[in-house]
């Protein structure tokens, strides 16, 4: 990967899987009401999550917008136009 729209998908590739193990965490972690301010604790973890789920979304679309973008395409006369062959004459290819 030498590539700098490598290097920055493989990035948002690694952003985006750390984001999901956070959410897994966030999501298997259970609150102990009865422990001192673990209301707010539970509260700010849902938020949290909610943030992360909103990146997770932004970084997936990110990752399929470059995928579409990398695939070949055919040639191109100008932005939006397809190449076309030139029309065939009588007289093409006499001398």
């Amino acid at each position: 990967m030498s590539s700098n729209k490598e290097i920055g998908r493989s990035d948002r590739t690694r952003k985006l899987r750390h984001l999901q193990e956070f959410v897994a965490a966030l999501d298997r972690r259970v609150p102990h009401v009865e422990r001192t301010g673990e209301t707010e604790i539970a509260r700010e973890g849902r938020a949290l999550r909610e943030k992360a789920l909103q990146r997770i979304a932004e970084l997936e679309a990110s990752l399929e917008a470059s995928r579409i973008a990398a695939r070949p395409r055919g040639p191109v006369d100008a932005p939006g136009k397809r190449h076309r062959k030139p029309p065939k004459t009588a007289l093409r290819g006499r001398v």
